[in-house]
């Protein structure tokens, strides 16, 4: 065990050792205090200590060099600095390309599950292309997508539409989607879903209505339903959906042949892109 009281008695006899040493230098001549720092250990620490504040100014000294240099470099040659730009902004692109694409792959048998959507066409088994459209019924742009989507889902046996509801511009788009999701049963998706497109003005859940007992649904019918599971999944499908592939408004296509070998979207409604991208995946089926 160790003694306390002989610890202590070393502390006190240490502490009073530095202080007399520390006494004895303030009564020192200042000559004689220079030379008590003329040791060789202190000597070859203060040159160390000289040695490192000379190259650290050398470094700091280059650097600047360096930066001046480049900077009049970049005065006399702009150009560089566009071509750094766009060689960033290329790779970011190909990034967000690849990014994607992988994404589309991924998601390009949830897009084409019928049972999650609508899916129409002239001939709906034989098709080879498929156009999946997500939209809102109180989007401008869908509704002016509308007489084209109507042409692609009828014209040719090559081309089915897979319509998916993306209600995210108005309270009331959520109501209009479900009620279109509940015609299905009675075969009046189409018919519910292309009054809605060209009705003006806010599809409230009256108006809605409406047009259901217009276009022959039977709303007893349709309201047993409107608020089962298979609709709330199929709204939530689509939502994942559109988050997973980037979309943050409607209409949103996205054209690709049931094979997978070829996968494109078009953003907004864009007419002669949209048929050159099934053009394309005609080529590609």
């Amino acid at each position: 065990m160790i003694d306390r009281k002989l610890l202590l008695g070393a502390g006190l006899g240490g502490a009073l050792v530095v202080a007399g040493a520390g006494i004895t230098y303030l009564f020192m001549p200042p000559a004689a205090r220079h030379a008590a720092f003329q040791t060789p250990e202190f000597t070859a620490s203060a040159a160390l200590e000289s040695e490192r504040s000379r190259a650290e100014g050398a470094a700091a000294s280059q650097l600047d060099h360096i930066g001046n240099a480049v900077r009049d470099y970049l005065k006399t040659h702009p150009e560089i600095v566009i071509e750094a730009i766009n060689t960033y902004n290329a790779r970011q692109s190909a990034a967000q390309d690849n990014q994607l694409a992988s994404a589309l792959s991924e998601n390009l048998n949830a897009l084409l599950n019928p049972s999650t959507s609508f899916v129409a066409g002239k001939n709906t088994d034989k098709a080879t292309v498929a156009v999946v459209e997500m939209y809102d019924y109180h989007c401008a742009y869908c509704k002016q997508a509308s007489a084209t989507v109507r042409e692609l889902a009828s014209r040719d046996e090559a081309v089915k539409v897979v319509f998916r509801e993306l209600p995210v511009l108005h309270e009331e788009s959520v109501y209009a989607a479900r009620m279109a999701l509940a015609s299905r049963a009675q075969g009046k998706f189409l018919d519910m879903h292309f009054a809605m497109m060209e009705t003006k003005g806010l599809l409230s859940a009256e108006r809605v209505d409406e047009i259901a007992r217009e276009n022959g649904v039977d709303l007893d019918r349709a309201r047993k339903v409107i608020g089962d599971k298979a609709i709330t999944s199929a709204l939530q499908t689509n939502q994942t959906l559109a988050s997973s592939l980037g979309f943050d408004g409607t209409p949103a296509f996205v054209v690709a042949t049931t094979n997978g070998e070829y996968v494109a979207i078009v953003s907004g409604f864009n007419p002669a892109e949209l048929a050159d991208a099934i053009e394309t995946a005609k080529e590609n089926s």
